[in-house]
């Protein structure tokens, strides 16, 4: 008798499972939020600190739950105006002319630019069209490289300034850690350098929002620069030499997984959790009593 009413609780208690087991509570959600950046907009002139933080604005849904930490960004600016190892300064840029910081600089409702040391000549001046992003001053190419807190997939570009033409490149990071660009070439990041080629854009001469090419990267960290031949890639209608832009407003997508509203704290005994119990204490006294009839 007693192991005919064990056999019985068993049963029991398993269908009570496979019951509740349907009704199981919905586990964590993924949203895809979008939002913008908008750059820096200093006195003509005034350089952005690399290690300075700006916000996200017009972050869509507008649900936003409220423990959530948007995306903020940095940046940093580049160019291919760095000696090989044992070399002397470049008089122009090339496929061998190696990385080194540059300044970003601001330049009010116009947005960033760089301000590149330009080789062996002294510099780019600040108050001419090379102190935007440029691809001209001898084959030297400016580059910023935005660092974002979060994984983001980078969508639009919005230029504040154009001189010439606004053809830009883009790169995604995909490697491990953070990237090293100092002392790499251009032509390093794409060759086993952990960086893909996401697109070039033809920009047109005037200014507004470019769409970047598609992708499903997603990264913290994206390099943008005027139209650059050396990572690779073609682009219909694109020209070098000739692209000055300042960069006024960044946008991108980016995914946040929450608990959905169903899902209780961790820690908090589900509602089934004290269904099963209720259950089971019932069920233990009836078999104790079983036993003792038996």
């Amino acid at each position: 008798m007693r192991m005919t009413t064990d056999l019985r609780l068993i049963k029991i208690a398993t269908a009570c499972s496979a019951l509740l087991s349907g009704s199981a509570f919905a586990g964590a959600i993924t949203t895809t939020y979008s939002g913008t950046w908008n750059l820096p907009q200093y006195s003509s002139g005034t350089t952005v600190s690399p290690s300075t933080n700006f916000s996200v604005s017009g972050v869509t849904p507008a649900t936003d739950p409220p423990n959530l930490t948007n995306p903020s960004v940095k940046m940093s600016g580049w160019a291919n105006t760095a000696p090989a190892s044992g070399t002397s300064e470049p008089y122009s840029g090339s496929a061998s002319t190696r990385l080194e910081q540059a300044p970003v600089k601001s330049y009010n409702t116009y947005g960033i630019g760089v301000v590149n040391d330009n080789g062996s000549r002294n510099g780019e001046s600040s108050s001419s069209g090379e102190h935007s992003m440029d691809n001209a001053g001898y084959g030297f190419i400016d580059s910023i490289l935005f660092s974002f807190s979060h994984q983001i997939t980078l969508t639009q570009i919005t230029t504040g300034w154009v001189n010439g033409d606004s053809d830009i490149t883009v790169l995604a990071y995909e490697g491990s850690g953070a990237p090293a660009l100092s002392g790499k070439t251009y032509g390093n990041l794409t060759a086993g350098g952990g960086w893909t080629l996401v697109g070039h854009t033809n920009g047109g001469n005037t200014k507004g929002t470019l769409d970047v090419a598609s992708t499903p990267i997603k990264s913290q960290y994206w390099l943008v620069s005027a139209y650059n031949t050396l990572v690779g890639g073609t682009c219909s209608g694109c020209t070098t030499s000739n692209d000055y832009v300042k960069l006024l407003q960044i946008a991108g997508k980016w995914d946040e997984t929450t608990a959905s509203a169903d899902q209780p704290p961790s820690g908090v005994p589900e509602p089934a959790s004290f269904l099963l119990l209720g259950l089971g204490l019932p069920l233990m006294r009836w078999s104790r009593r079983q036993s003792w009839n038996g």
